[in-house]
């Protein structure tokens, strides 16, 4: 399967291959994790609105340089395809990234890594309640969606 994007007026097939898990990488890693295929799967699946043209930029041709103006455009005519639903645009994509053996797998390795510190970061005492809740919410989420 694939996503139909519209971008500068043109239909373009997207997919969550290994291209695009390298553009995720680079365009959404935190400064020492490369872990922007995480960050990209994990605002799909909590229904971050701010994701969806970061999907449409990992999605296009490298070639496309998209401004701000054509990025709206293109998550506009991407919620147009899904009758206005937001929720169906972020399920469709939520789909695509679960197909991927890619996202699936950086996924997973982020599992196994926070599993491998929960108990330590939740012993800590200078962890606050927030940010051990925050934890536990984010590992628990990425676990139920791959």
């Amino acid at each position: 399967m694939a996503i139909e994007l519209n971008i500068k007026g043109k239909q373009v097939t997207g997919k969550f291959n290994f291209g695009a898990f390298y553009k995720a990488n680079k365009l959404l890693s935190n400064e020492q994790n490369n872990d922007g295929a995480v960050n990209l799967f994990y605002g799909i699946v909590t229904g971050d609105l701010m994701m969806l043209p970061s999907a449409i930029t990992i999605l296009a041709p490298t070639n496309a340089k998209l401004t701000d103006e054509q990025l709206g455009d293109a998550v506009d005519a991407l919620t147009a395809a899904h009758e206005g639903d937001l929720d169906a645009v972020f399920d469709a994509i939520k789909e695509e990234l679960q197909d991927s053996g890619f996202f699936v797998k950086a996924v997973k390795n982020q599992i196994k890594s926070m599993e491998m510190i929960q108990e330590a970061l939740m012993a800590k005492e200078d962890t606050t309640e927030v940010q051990k809740k925050a934890f536990e919410e984010m590992l628990s989420t990425l676990q139920e969606n791959v």
